[in-house]
Protein backbone atom coordinates (compact mmCIF):
# COMPACT_ATOMS: atom_id res chain seq x y z
CA UNK A 1 0.00 0.00 0.00
CA UNK A 2 0.89 3.52 -0.53
CA UNK A 3 0.44 4.39 2.68
CA UNK A 4 2.94 2.38 4.07
CA UNK A 5 6.34 4.57 3.16
CA UNK A 6 9.49 3.63 4.33
CA UNK A 7 13.08 4.15 3.29
CA UNK A 8 14.98 1.18 2.21
CA UNK A 9 18.11 0.90 -0.23
CA UNK A 10 18.52 -2.16 -1.60
CA UNK A 11 22.11 -1.88 -2.54
CA UNK A 12 22.55 -2.53 1.53
CA UNK A 13 22.70 -6.60 1.22
CA UNK A 14 23.63 -6.72 4.83
CA UNK A 15 20.24 -5.42 6.12
CA UNK A 16 17.79 -5.98 3.02
CA UNK A 17 16.63 -9.20 2.00
CA UNK A 18 14.62 -9.09 -1.57
CA UNK A 19 13.90 -11.00 -4.14
CA UNK A 20 15.92 -11.05 -7.28
CA UNK A 21 13.63 -9.68 -9.60
CA UNK A 22 11.98 -7.10 -7.23
CA UNK A 23 13.14 -3.63 -9.39
CA UNK A 24 12.29 -6.27 -12.72
CA UNK A 25 8.42 -6.85 -12.00
CA UNK A 26 7.69 -3.31 -10.74
CA UNK A 27 9.22 -2.23 -14.36
CA UNK A 28 7.64 -4.79 -16.28
CA UNK A 29 3.93 -4.25 -14.83
CA UNK A 30 4.82 0.34 -15.29
CA UNK A 31 4.41 0.26 -11.68
CA UNK A 32 7.98 1.22 -11.09
CA UNK A 33 8.34 4.82 -9.06
CA UNK A 34 11.34 6.06 -7.43
CA UNK A 35 11.16 8.40 -3.62
CA UNK A 36 12.70 11.91 -4.16
CA UNK A 37 16.35 10.58 -3.80
CA UNK A 38 15.91 8.16 -6.62
CA UNK A 39 15.53 4.69 -5.06
CA UNK A 40 12.86 2.46 -5.48
CA UNK A 41 9.85 3.49 -3.59
CA UNK A 42 8.78 -0.39 -2.52
CA UNK A 43 5.47 0.99 -1.15
CA UNK A 44 4.30 3.18 -4.17
CA UNK A 45 5.46 0.74 -6.93
CA UNK A 46 3.28 -2.39 -5.26
CA UNK A 47 0.63 -0.82 -3.52
CA UNK A 48 -2.04 1.52 -4.35
CA UNK A 49 -2.33 5.12 -3.25
CA UNK A 50 -4.46 6.05 -0.07
CA UNK A 51 -7.31 7.13 -2.42
CA UNK A 52 -7.92 3.20 -4.55
CA UNK A 53 -6.93 1.31 -1.20
CA UNK A 54 -10.24 2.10 0.56
CA UNK A 55 -10.85 4.92 3.33
CA UNK A 56 -11.15 1.15 6.06
CA UNK A 57 -7.46 0.98 5.77
CA UNK A 58 -6.74 4.82 5.81
CA UNK A 59 -9.05 5.26 9.16
CA UNK A 60 -7.18 2.05 10.86
CA UNK A 61 -3.60 4.30 9.65
CA UNK A 62 -5.02 7.86 11.11
CA UNK A 63 -6.69 5.80 14.24
CA UNK A 64 -2.61 4.02 15.01
CA UNK A 65 -0.99 6.84 14.41
CA UNK A 66 -2.68 9.75 16.48
CA UNK A 67 -2.85 6.39 19.38
CA UNK A 68 1.03 6.55 19.67
CA UNK A 69 0.60 11.01 19.96
CA UNK A 70 1.32 12.00 17.06
CA UNK A 71 -0.40 15.06 15.93
CA UNK A 72 -2.58 14.74 12.48
CA UNK A 73 -4.77 17.72 11.55
CA UNK A 74 -7.72 16.86 9.34
CA UNK A 75 -8.05 18.56 6.38
CA UNK A 76 -4.18 19.04 6.58
CA UNK A 77 -2.37 15.41 7.06
CA UNK A 78 -5.87 13.57 6.07
CA UNK A 79 -9.58 14.31 4.51
CA UNK A 80 -12.02 12.93 5.06
CA UNK A 81 -15.44 11.87 2.93
CA UNK A 82 -19.00 11.92 3.41
CA UNK A 83 -19.21 9.49 6.38
CA UNK A 84 -16.37 10.83 8.42
CA UNK A 85 -13.64 7.91 6.76
CA UNK A 86 -10.54 8.89 6.31
CA UNK A 87 -10.23 9.13 2.11
CA UNK A 88 -6.84 10.27 1.81
CA UNK A 89 -3.31 10.84 3.42
CA UNK A 90 -1.00 13.82 3.10
CA UNK A 91 2.69 12.01 3.98
CA UNK A 92 1.69 8.13 4.27
CA UNK A 93 4.79 6.73 6.22
CA UNK A 94 4.93 3.42 8.01
CA UNK A 95 7.62 3.85 10.33
CA UNK A 96 7.66 7.24 12.93
CA UNK A 97 8.83 8.40 16.62
CA UNK A 98 5.84 7.71 18.53
CA UNK A 99 5.13 11.34 20.46
CA UNK A 100 4.13 9.17 23.82
CA UNK A 101 5.54 6.64 26.20
CA UNK A 102 5.16 3.43 25.34
CA UNK A 103 5.02 1.26 28.69
CA UNK A 104 3.13 -2.90 28.00
CA UNK A 105 0.03 -1.54 28.23
CA UNK A 106 0.26 1.29 25.87
CA UNK A 107 1.60 -1.45 23.44
CA UNK A 108 -0.85 -4.26 24.07
CA UNK A 109 -3.48 -2.06 23.64
CA UNK A 110 -2.29 -0.37 20.20
CA UNK A 111 -3.60 -2.99 18.14
CA UNK A 112 -7.60 -2.80 20.00
CA UNK A 113 -7.27 1.10 18.58
CA UNK A 114 -10.66 2.42 17.47
CA UNK A 115 -10.01 6.32 17.68
CA UNK A 116 -10.86 7.08 20.86
CA UNK A 117 -10.34 10.78 21.34
CA UNK A 118 -10.16 11.80 18.18
CA UNK A 119 -12.53 12.93 15.08
CA UNK A 120 -11.90 9.35 13.62
CA UNK A 121 -13.60 7.47 16.72
CA UNK A 122 -15.36 3.94 15.82
CA UNK A 123 -16.73 4.05 19.14
CA UNK A 124 -18.69 7.34 18.49
CA UNK A 125 -18.98 6.99 14.36
CA UNK A 126 -20.04 3.35 13.89
CA UNK A 127 -19.61 3.67 9.60
CA UNK A 128 -15.72 3.68 10.45
CA UNK A 129 -13.59 0.89 10.75
CA UNK A 130 -10.83 0.28 13.19
CA UNK A 131 -8.12 -1.22 14.75
CA UNK A 132 -9.69 -3.22 17.23
CA UNK A 133 -13.31 -4.38 15.37
CA UNK A 134 -15.14 -7.47 15.74
CA UNK A 135 -13.46 -9.12 12.89
CA UNK A 136 -9.91 -9.54 14.45
CA UNK A 137 -8.94 -13.20 15.74
CA UNK A 138 -5.98 -13.23 17.89
CA UNK A 139 -3.28 -10.42 18.69
CA UNK A 140 0.26 -10.92 19.52
CA UNK A 141 2.96 -8.52 21.23
CA UNK A 142 6.12 -9.78 21.88
CA UNK A 143 8.31 -7.48 24.22
CA UNK A 144 11.78 -7.48 23.03
CA UNK A 145 14.25 -6.79 25.91
CA UNK A 146 17.83 -5.57 24.85
CA UNK A 147 19.56 -6.28 27.87
CA UNK A 148 18.99 -9.44 27.26
CA UNK A 149 20.75 -10.03 24.55
CA UNK A 150 23.02 -12.84 25.86
CA UNK A 151 19.96 -14.69 27.27
CA UNK A 152 17.89 -15.27 24.11
CA UNK A 153 15.71 -17.62 26.27
CA UNK A 154 14.22 -15.13 28.47
CA UNK A 155 15.00 -11.91 26.65
CA UNK A 156 11.55 -12.07 24.63
CA UNK A 157 7.65 -12.13 26.51
CA UNK A 158 5.00 -12.78 24.09
CA UNK A 159 1.54 -11.21 25.29
CA UNK A 160 -0.77 -13.09 23.89
CA UNK A 161 -4.77 -12.35 23.25
CA UNK A 162 -6.75 -14.96 22.29
CA UNK A 163 -10.02 -13.60 20.28
CA UNK A 164 -10.92 -10.19 19.21
CA UNK A 165 -8.37 -7.74 20.61
CA UNK A 166 -10.96 -4.80 22.16
CA UNK A 167 -12.45 -6.82 25.18
CA UNK A 168 -9.54 -9.49 25.85
CA UNK A 169 -6.51 -9.77 28.08
CA UNK A 170 -3.19 -10.73 26.56
CA UNK A 171 -1.51 -13.68 28.26
CA UNK A 172 2.18 -13.74 28.82
CA UNK A 173 4.25 -16.45 28.55
CA UNK A 174 8.27 -17.48 27.71
CA UNK A 175 7.66 -18.60 24.21
CA UNK A 176 11.00 -19.89 23.58
CA UNK A 177 10.94 -21.93 26.78
CA UNK A 178 7.44 -22.57 26.98
CA UNK A 179 6.81 -27.29 26.48
CA UNK A 180 3.07 -27.45 27.98
CA UNK A 181 0.07 -25.59 27.93
CA UNK A 182 -3.15 -26.30 30.11
CA UNK A 183 -5.40 -28.48 27.53
CA UNK A 184 -8.05 -27.80 29.50
CA UNK A 185 -8.13 -24.18 28.49
CA UNK A 186 -5.78 -24.10 25.42
CA UNK A 187 -7.59 -27.81 23.64
CA UNK A 188 -5.59 -29.35 20.88
CA UNK A 189 -6.89 -28.96 17.22
CA UNK A 190 -8.67 -32.65 17.24
CA UNK A 191 -10.61 -31.39 20.84
CA UNK A 192 -11.30 -28.18 19.58
CA UNK A 193 -15.47 -27.67 19.58
CA UNK A 194 -16.27 -25.51 17.00
CA UNK A 195 -19.97 -25.32 17.65
CA UNK A 196 -19.78 -22.23 19.95
CA UNK A 197 -18.01 -20.13 17.38
CA UNK A 198 -21.27 -19.25 16.26
CA UNK A 199 -21.35 -17.31 12.70
CA UNK A 200 -18.06 -16.00 11.90
CA UNK A 201 -19.22 -12.98 10.04
CA UNK A 202 -22.18 -11.00 10.36
CA UNK A 203 -22.04 -9.19 7.22
CA UNK A 204 -25.06 -9.67 5.31
CA UNK A 205 -24.30 -9.78 1.41
CA UNK A 206 -26.19 -5.90 1.22
CA UNK A 207 -23.75 -2.89 0.71
CA UNK A 208 -24.66 0.50 1.92
CA UNK A 209 -24.54 3.81 -0.52
CA UNK A 210 -20.65 3.92 0.45
CA UNK A 211 -19.68 0.04 -0.68
CA UNK A 212 -19.77 -1.19 2.95
CA UNK A 213 -21.16 -4.59 4.15
CA UNK A 214 -24.16 -4.12 6.30
CA UNK A 215 -24.71 -6.03 8.83
CA UNK A 216 -27.25 -8.57 8.84
CA UNK A 217 -29.07 -8.23 12.19
CA UNK A 218 -29.88 -12.37 11.80
CA UNK A 219 -26.66 -13.25 12.37
CA UNK A 220 -25.86 -11.14 14.94
CA UNK A 221 -29.38 -11.79 17.08
CA UNK A 222 -28.11 -16.02 16.63
CA UNK A 223 -24.41 -15.00 18.00
CA UNK A 224 -25.78 -12.91 20.81
CA UNK A 225 -27.86 -16.26 21.36
CA UNK A 226 -24.68 -18.16 21.58
CA UNK A 227 -22.76 -15.98 23.54
CA UNK A 228 -25.43 -15.65 26.47
CA UNK A 229 -25.30 -19.03 27.05
CA UNK A 230 -22.45 -21.03 28.91
CA UNK A 231 -20.42 -23.25 26.43
CA UNK A 232 -19.59 -26.15 28.75
CA UNK A 233 -16.13 -25.92 28.71
CA UNK A 234 -13.34 -23.50 29.78
CA UNK A 235 -11.93 -22.92 26.45
CA UNK A 236 -10.06 -19.17 27.04
CA UNK A 237 -11.05 -18.07 23.85
CA UNK A 238 -14.51 -18.82 24.51
CA UNK A 239 -14.77 -16.16 27.04
CA UNK A 240 -13.17 -13.50 24.94
CA UNK A 241 -15.13 -14.66 22.18
CA UNK A 242 -18.42 -13.74 24.11
CA UNK A 243 -17.00 -10.89 26.19
CA UNK A 244 -16.16 -9.02 22.73
CA UNK A 245 -19.75 -10.29 20.84
CA UNK A 246 -22.05 -8.79 24.28
CA UNK A 247 -20.15 -5.71 24.54
CA UNK A 248 -19.63 -5.01 21.29
CA UNK A 249 -23.39 -5.27 20.85
CA UNK A 250 -24.27 -3.25 23.47
CA UNK A 251 -21.56 -0.58 23.68
CA UNK A 252 -23.69 2.23 25.41
CA UNK A 253 -24.64 0.04 28.13
CA UNK A 254 -22.17 -2.73 28.90
CA UNK A 255 -18.67 -1.67 27.03
CA UNK A 256 -17.28 0.61 29.25
CA UNK A 257 -17.64 -1.55 32.27
CA UNK A 258 -16.05 -4.36 30.48
CA UNK A 259 -13.44 -2.08 29.28
CA UNK A 260 -12.53 -0.71 32.74
CA UNK A 261 -12.43 -3.97 34.70
CA UNK A 262 -10.43 -5.52 31.89
CA UNK A 263 -7.58 -2.40 31.79
CA UNK A 264 -7.32 -2.45 35.51
CA UNK A 265 -6.50 -6.42 35.13
CA UNK A 266 -4.42 -6.59 32.20
CA UNK A 267 -2.19 -3.85 34.34
CA UNK A 268 -2.10 -6.24 37.39
CA UNK A 269 -1.01 -8.95 35.29
CA UNK A 270 1.84 -7.06 33.66
CA UNK A 271 2.34 -6.07 37.23
CA UNK A 272 3.10 -9.25 38.50
CA UNK A 273 4.78 -10.42 35.21
CA UNK A 274 7.51 -7.96 36.39
CA UNK A 275 8.21 -10.18 39.57
CA UNK A 276 7.48 -13.59 37.33
CA UNK A 277 10.49 -12.08 35.07
CA UNK A 278 12.84 -10.98 38.02
CA UNK A 279 12.39 -14.09 39.54
CA UNK A 280 13.22 -16.39 36.20
CA UNK A 281 15.90 -14.32 35.65
CA UNK A 282 17.81 -15.64 38.53
CA UNK A 283 17.13 -19.29 37.63
CA UNK A 284 19.78 -21.12 36.71
CA UNK A 285 18.62 -22.36 32.51
CA UNK A 286 17.83 -25.75 33.23
CA UNK A 287 15.34 -24.96 36.00
CA UNK A 288 13.96 -22.63 32.87
CA UNK A 289 11.43 -24.46 31.31
CA UNK A 290 9.85 -25.83 34.15
CA UNK A 291 8.83 -22.49 35.72
CA UNK A 292 8.02 -21.51 32.53
CA UNK A 293 5.44 -23.76 32.03
CA UNK A 294 4.12 -23.01 35.82
CA UNK A 295 4.05 -19.38 34.82
CA UNK A 296 2.23 -19.96 31.67
CA UNK A 297 -0.51 -21.91 33.42
CA UNK A 298 -0.73 -19.79 36.55
CA UNK A 299 -1.23 -16.59 34.33
CA UNK A 300 -3.99 -18.82 32.27
CA UNK A 301 -6.23 -20.28 35.00
CA UNK A 302 -6.36 -16.27 37.07
CA UNK A 303 -7.45 -14.80 33.46
CA UNK A 304 -10.01 -17.27 33.18
CA UNK A 305 -11.17 -17.30 36.56
CA UNK A 306 -11.14 -13.25 36.21
CA UNK A 307 -12.63 -13.39 32.89
CA UNK A 308 -15.49 -16.10 33.27
CA UNK A 309 -16.85 -14.63 36.00
CA UNK A 310 -16.82 -11.38 34.36
CA UNK A 311 -18.51 -12.47 31.67
CA UNK A 312 -21.46 -14.76 33.72
CA UNK A 313 -22.34 -10.82 35.30
CA UNK A 314 -22.81 -9.71 31.72
CA UNK A 315 -24.90 -12.51 30.59
CA UNK A 316 -26.77 -12.32 33.78
CA UNK A 317 -27.06 -8.34 33.32
CA UNK A 318 -28.37 -8.74 29.61
CA UNK A 319 -30.88 -11.30 30.20
CA UNK A 320 -32.26 -9.23 33.62
CA UNK A 321 -33.12 -6.29 30.63
CA UNK A 322 -32.89 -3.68 32.95
CA UNK A 323 -30.13 -0.99 31.39
CA UNK A 324 -31.56 1.96 33.32
CA UNK A 325 -27.91 1.98 35.31
CA UNK A 326 -24.48 0.77 33.20
CA UNK A 327 -22.76 -2.34 33.17
CA UNK A 328 -20.12 -2.44 36.53
CA UNK A 329 -18.10 -5.46 37.39
CA UNK A 330 -18.76 -6.35 41.28
CA UNK A 331 -14.78 -7.16 41.19
CA UNK A 332 -13.91 -3.48 40.35
CA UNK A 333 -13.62 -1.54 43.30
CA UNK A 334 -12.07 2.15 43.55
CA UNK A 335 -10.08 1.26 40.51
CA UNK A 336 -8.88 -1.99 41.76
CA UNK A 337 -9.62 -5.51 41.56
CA UNK A 338 -11.57 -6.47 44.83
CA UNK A 339 -9.79 -10.05 44.76
CA UNK A 340 -6.34 -9.63 44.11
CA UNK A 341 -4.73 -11.85 41.63
CA UNK A 342 -2.27 -14.45 42.79
CA UNK A 343 -0.73 -15.09 40.17
CA UNK A 344 3.05 -14.82 40.94
CA UNK A 345 2.43 -16.96 43.96
CA UNK A 346 0.41 -19.42 42.34
CA UNK A 347 3.30 -19.64 39.89
CA UNK A 348 6.71 -19.55 41.96
CA UNK A 349 5.35 -21.37 44.88
CA UNK A 350 6.09 -24.98 45.89
CA UNK A 351 2.98 -27.43 45.05
CA UNK A 352 2.40 -30.16 47.46
CA UNK A 353 1.39 -33.35 45.27
CA UNK A 354 0.80 -35.61 48.22
CA UNK A 355 -0.42 -34.91 51.65
CA UNK A 356 0.93 -36.26 54.76
CA UNK A 357 -1.09 -39.35 56.15
CA UNK A 358 -3.25 -39.17 59.21
CA UNK A 359 -2.37 -42.35 61.34
CA UNK A 360 -3.59 -44.68 63.77
CA UNK A 361 -1.45 -45.89 66.20
CA UNK A 362 -0.64 -47.50 69.58
CA UNK A 363 0.84 -46.14 72.60
CA UNK A 364 5.22 -46.27 72.72
CA UNK A 365 4.80 -48.15 69.16
CA UNK A 366 7.55 -46.84 66.17
CA UNK A 367 5.28 -44.84 63.88
CA UNK A 368 5.63 -43.99 60.85
CA UNK A 369 7.19 -41.27 59.31
CA UNK A 370 5.06 -38.19 58.17
CA UNK A 371 5.81 -36.80 54.77
CA UNK A 372 5.14 -34.61 51.54
CA UNK A 373 5.83 -34.83 47.95
CA UNK A 374 6.56 -31.12 46.42
CA UNK A 375 6.91 -29.99 43.08
CA UNK A 376 8.68 -26.80 43.12
CA UNK A 377 8.47 -25.44 38.94
CA UNK A 378 11.91 -23.85 39.70
CA UNK A 379 13.67 -26.75 41.05
CA UNK A 380 14.86 -25.14 43.95
CA UNK A 381 16.16 -25.97 47.09
CA UNK A 382 13.27 -25.87 49.83
CA UNK A 383 13.06 -25.77 53.56
CA UNK A 384 10.56 -27.80 55.92
CA UNK A 385 8.80 -26.71 59.25
CA UNK A 386 6.74 -29.29 60.83
CA UNK A 387 4.14 -27.73 63.23
CA UNK A 388 2.23 -29.73 65.78
CA UNK A 389 -0.61 -28.80 68.00
CA UNK A 390 -3.09 -30.43 70.45
CA UNK A 391 -6.01 -28.19 69.43
CA UNK A 392 -6.16 -27.29 66.08
CA UNK A 393 -5.31 -23.83 66.76
CA UNK A 394 -1.95 -23.26 68.85
CA UNK A 395 1.05 -24.90 67.09
CA UNK A 396 4.56 -25.22 67.81
CA UNK A 397 7.60 -25.86 65.85
CA UNK A 398 8.33 -29.67 66.13
CA UNK A 399 11.20 -30.73 62.92
CA UNK A 400 13.23 -29.33 60.12
CA UNK A 401 13.44 -32.21 57.83
CA UNK A 402 11.71 -33.57 54.87
CA UNK A 403 9.83 -36.10 56.69
CA UNK A 404 8.45 -36.18 60.09
CA UNK A 405 8.19 -39.32 63.07
CA UNK A 406 5.27 -38.43 65.28
CA UNK A 407 5.74 -39.24 69.32
CA UNK A 408 4.25 -42.45 70.00
CA UNK A 409 4.55 -41.91 74.30
CA UNK A 410 1.12 -39.89 74.70
CA UNK A 411 -2.63 -41.42 74.53
CA UNK A 412 -4.53 -39.22 72.78
CA UNK A 413 -4.74 -37.15 68.93
CA UNK A 414 -2.22 -34.51 68.17
CA UNK A 415 -2.37 -32.62 64.75
CA UNK A 416 0.49 -32.34 62.01
CA UNK A 417 1.23 -29.95 59.04
CA UNK A 418 3.92 -28.49 57.05
CA UNK A 419 4.96 -25.49 55.56
CA UNK A 420 7.37 -25.68 52.77
CA UNK A 421 9.32 -22.86 51.21
CA UNK A 422 11.60 -22.20 47.97
CA UNK A 423 14.21 -20.22 47.12
CA UNK A 424 12.01 -17.45 46.70
CA UNK A 425 11.11 -17.53 50.07
CA UNK A 426 7.40 -18.25 48.90
CA UNK A 427 5.54 -20.56 51.05
CA UNK A 428 3.17 -23.17 50.86
CA UNK A 429 0.85 -25.33 53.59
CA UNK A 430 0.16 -28.76 53.75
CA UNK A 431 -2.74 -30.64 54.73
CA UNK A 432 -3.39 -31.44 58.46
CA UNK A 433 -2.81 -34.67 59.40
CA UNK A 434 -3.86 -36.28 62.47
CA UNK A 435 -1.93 -39.20 64.72
CA UNK A 436 -4.12 -40.99 67.09
CA UNK A 437 -2.48 -42.78 69.88
CA UNK A 438 -4.20 -45.67 71.84
CA UNK A 439 -3.76 -48.11 74.32
CA UNK A 440 -2.49 -51.52 72.38
CA UNK A 441 -4.75 -53.57 72.53
CA UNK A 442 -3.81 -56.98 74.66
CA UNK A 443 -2.18 -59.89 73.13
CA UNK A 444 -5.05 -62.51 72.20
CA UNK A 445 -4.96 -66.27 72.86
CA UNK A 446 -2.62 -68.33 70.32
CA UNK A 447 -4.24 -68.72 67.19
CA UNK A 448 -6.51 -65.80 67.30
CA UNK A 449 -6.39 -63.91 63.71
CA UNK A 450 -5.74 -60.36 63.67
CA UNK A 451 -7.28 -58.55 60.36
CA UNK A 452 -6.10 -55.14 59.30
CA UNK A 453 -6.66 -52.99 56.93
CA UNK A 454 -4.62 -50.49 54.55
CA UNK A 455 -7.08 -47.31 53.77
CA UNK A 456 -4.44 -46.15 50.50
CA UNK A 457 -4.23 -49.84 48.61
CA UNK A 458 -7.54 -50.68 50.20
CA UNK A 459 -5.90 -54.17 50.98
CA UNK A 460 -7.03 -56.77 53.98
CA UNK A 461 -4.48 -58.09 55.82
CA UNK A 462 -4.46 -61.20 58.19
CA UNK A 463 -1.65 -62.42 60.45
CA UNK A 464 -1.98 -64.74 63.43
CA UNK A 465 1.26 -62.68 64.89
CA UNK A 466 0.60 -59.88 67.78
CA UNK A 467 3.97 -58.07 66.64
CA UNK A 468 3.23 -57.88 63.09
CA UNK A 469 0.03 -56.85 63.87
CA UNK A 470 1.51 -53.54 66.01
CA UNK A 471 3.85 -52.92 63.41
CA UNK A 472 1.31 -52.49 60.56
CA UNK A 473 -0.92 -50.44 62.81
CA UNK A 474 2.25 -48.56 63.17
CA UNK A 475 3.01 -47.90 59.51
CA UNK A 476 -0.80 -46.48 58.93
CA UNK A 477 -2.76 -49.99 58.90
CA UNK A 478 -6.17 -49.86 60.56
CA UNK A 479 -6.73 -52.88 62.81
CA UNK A 480 -10.17 -54.75 62.36
CA UNK A 481 -9.71 -56.99 65.50
CA UNK A 482 -9.83 -60.60 65.78
CA UNK A 483 -11.64 -62.27 62.08
CA UNK A 484 -12.08 -65.84 63.35
CA UNK A 485 -10.54 -67.97 65.85
CA UNK A 486 -7.44 -70.87 63.77
CA UNK A 487 -6.16 -73.84 65.25
CA UNK A 488 -2.58 -74.39 66.02
CA UNK A 489 -2.04 -76.91 63.31
CA UNK A 490 -3.93 -79.53 61.27
CA UNK A 491 -3.92 -81.03 57.89
CA UNK A 492 -4.76 -78.27 55.93
CA UNK A 493 -1.75 -75.29 56.11
CA UNK A 494 -3.16 -72.03 54.51
CA UNK A 495 -0.11 -70.61 52.82
CA UNK A 496 0.43 -66.70 52.53
CA UNK A 497 2.20 -65.07 49.28
CA UNK A 498 2.86 -61.44 48.60
CA UNK A 499 3.25 -59.77 45.01
CA UNK A 500 6.28 -57.63 45.25
CA UNK A 501 4.84 -55.82 42.23
CA UNK A 502 1.51 -54.61 43.11
CA UNK A 503 2.03 -55.13 47.05
CA UNK A 504 -0.55 -57.22 47.33
CA UNK A 505 -1.38 -60.55 49.72
CA UNK A 506 -3.11 -63.79 48.83
CA UNK A 507 -3.76 -66.63 50.72
CA UNK A 508 -4.66 -70.41 50.06
CA UNK A 509 -4.99 -74.24 51.11
CA UNK A 510 -4.36 -75.36 47.21
CA UNK A 511 -0.66 -75.99 47.19
CA UNK A 512 -1.81 -76.01 42.87
CA UNK A 513 -2.44 -72.20 43.41
CA UNK A 514 0.78 -71.67 45.75
CA UNK A 515 3.24 -73.22 42.60
CA UNK A 516 1.14 -71.39 39.99
CA UNK A 517 1.68 -68.28 42.05
CA UNK A 518 5.43 -68.38 42.50
CA UNK A 519 6.23 -69.33 39.12
CA UNK A 520 4.64 -65.79 37.75
CA UNK A 521 6.92 -63.95 40.40
CA UNK A 522 4.98 -63.86 43.83
CA UNK A 523 7.35 -64.66 47.10
CA UNK A 524 5.94 -67.82 49.07
CA UNK A 525 5.84 -66.47 52.88
CA UNK A 526 5.25 -69.51 54.31
CA UNK A 527 2.10 -71.22 56.07
CA UNK A 528 0.11 -68.27 57.64
CA UNK A 529 -1.79 -70.45 60.16
CA UNK A 530 -3.85 -73.42 60.10
CA UNK A 531 -7.50 -74.53 58.57
CA UNK A 532 -9.81 -76.21 61.03
CA UNK A 533 -10.61 -79.65 59.65
CA UNK A 534 -13.68 -80.03 61.25
CA UNK A 535 -14.78 -77.22 59.19
CA UNK A 536 -16.11 -75.25 62.40
CA UNK A 537 -16.53 -71.82 60.92
CA UNK A 538 -16.20 -71.34 56.84
CA UNK A 539 -14.09 -68.23 56.08
CA UNK A 540 -15.95 -67.03 52.30
CA UNK A 541 -13.60 -65.50 49.62
CA UNK A 542 -14.35 -62.97 47.54
CA UNK A 543 -12.44 -61.74 44.26
CA UNK A 544 -12.67 -57.76 42.86
CA UNK A 545 -12.45 -58.16 38.81
CA UNK A 546 -11.49 -54.28 39.25
CA UNK A 547 -8.74 -53.71 41.28
CA UNK A 548 -5.06 -54.44 40.96
CA UNK A 549 -4.53 -54.55 45.14
CA UNK A 550 -6.73 -56.35 47.58
CA UNK A 551 -7.99 -57.91 45.15
CA UNK A 552 -9.24 -60.79 47.54
CA UNK A 553 -11.68 -60.58 50.72
CA UNK A 554 -11.97 -63.38 53.33
CA UNK A 555 -14.84 -62.61 55.71
CA UNK A 556 -16.84 -65.46 58.60
CA UNK A 557 -19.69 -62.92 57.78
CA UNK A 558 -22.36 -64.67 55.13
CA UNK A 559 -23.56 -60.74 55.53
CA UNK A 560 -20.52 -58.83 54.04
CA UNK A 561 -19.90 -61.95 52.40
CA UNK A 562 -23.32 -61.14 50.05
CA UNK A 563 -22.80 -57.31 50.36
CA UNK A 564 -19.49 -57.54 48.07
CA UNK A 565 -21.05 -60.07 45.61
CA UNK A 566 -24.10 -57.41 44.73
CA UNK A 567 -21.31 -54.63 44.82
CA UNK A 568 -19.56 -56.85 41.89
CA UNK A 569 -17.34 -59.02 43.42
CA UNK A 570 -17.14 -62.76 42.42
CA UNK A 571 -17.71 -65.26 45.24
CA UNK A 572 -15.08 -67.78 45.10
CA UNK A 573 -16.80 -70.47 47.86
CA UNK A 574 -15.39 -71.34 50.71
CA UNK A 575 -11.54 -70.20 51.23
CA UNK A 576 -10.39 -72.10 54.73
CA UNK A 577 -12.33 -72.49 58.16
CA UNK A 578 -11.86 -71.11 61.29
CA UNK A 579 -12.76 -72.90 64.62
CA UNK A 580 -16.34 -73.19 66.04
CA UNK A 581 -16.54 -71.36 69.82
Amino acid sequence: MDDLQFAVDLDETAVCLHSADLVKVAKDANSYAETTDGKMNIAASYGNDSASQGAGQNTRYVQGHMYFGEKLVSGTDYTTNEIGAVATIANPQLFFTPARDIDPLTALRSVTARGEGTDVNANVNDKLYAIGNNRNTESHIFQVRDELDGQPDVATIQWESLSRGEFSIFVPSYSALLTEVDPELYPTEDKFDVTHVGHQSEYGKERDKYGNRIYDHKLVAENEATALEDAGNKYLDYVFMDLNTLAFNHRDTVADGVHDYLMVLQQEIINQQKDVDTYMRKLSPASRTGFANSAHKAASEEVFDKSNALLNEVRAYIKAGDYSAPFAASDLKDGKLASPLNYYKRAASPVIVEQPSSLDVYKDSAAAALSVVVNDPAGSKLTYEWLKSADGVNWSSCGTSDTYVPQTTTIGTMSYKVVVTNAAKLSTESEVATVNVAEAPEEMPVGSMYRLYNRYSGEHFYTASFDEMLYLVGVGWTYEGIGWKAPESSQTPVYRLYNPYAGDHHYTTSEAERDQLKSVGWNYEGVGWYSDDAQGVPLYRQYNPNATVGTHNYTTSKYENDALVNAGWNAEGIGWYGIAE
